[in-house]
């Protein structure tokens, strides 16, 4: 009986024992997957949006940005933004600025840009910068009709037919893309 009684207290130690390398082995696990993508403010994903949207308006470092916040941007401009930015201070994710419903002047050049849906509805843009970035797809550009100027140079653009729908562009840059039509 007493060996009974040994095994089954073993056999419960062992468990518990297990089960707590399993939940810390989960919480690690669960912390490095949000390291890098979940940033302070999940509402705006790229911690370098972030700053610069922190910065352009005069908000503290801990302020969590919020929809209304997004809202009162007119302009946002990435005046540092050069050819001299290294990789950790580019901005590669635009998720988040769908609310920015009234951004009239977008300048978000020489960064790794790939993913420009998040501008799909941001229908009082009329200058859009996003020369030397990733993006393939414009096709979200179709429905900004305000825009007047667009440079969209050096990404990796092969179909522009999005743009035919632009009826108020009066600069236009698209040159150095991989345009096949």
């Amino acid at each position: 009986m007493k060996r009974l009684t040994n095994k089954i207290v073993k056999k419960a130690i062992w468990q518990k024992g297990a089960l707590a390398i399993l939940f810390i082995l989960l919480f690690l696990i669960l912390s490095a997957c949000g390291g890098k993508a979940a940033t302070k403010d999940e509402l705006v994903a790229d911690k370098n949006l972030q700053k610069l949207i922190r910065t352009t308006l005069a908000l503290s470092e801990e302020h969590k940005i919020t929809i209304d916040d997004l809202k009162k941007l007119k302009t946002l401009k990435c005046d540092y933004c050069d050819g001299d930015l290294t990789q950790e201070q580019k901005i590669i994710s635009l998720l988040g600025l769908e609310h920015a419903t009234n951004l009239e002047d977008l300048e978000l050049q020489y960064n790794k840009i790939s993913d420009i849906t998040a501008l799909a509805n941001l229908k009082k843009l009329s200058k859009l910068y996003l020369h030397d970035n990733d993006i393939s797809d414009i096709s979200v550009l179709s429905g900004l009709t305000n825009l007047k100027s667009l440079w969209i140079l050096q990404n990796r653009i092969t179909d522009v037919s999005a743009l035919s729908k632009l009826i108020n562009l009066q600069h236009l840059d698209i040159a150095f893309n991989k345009i096949s039509d």
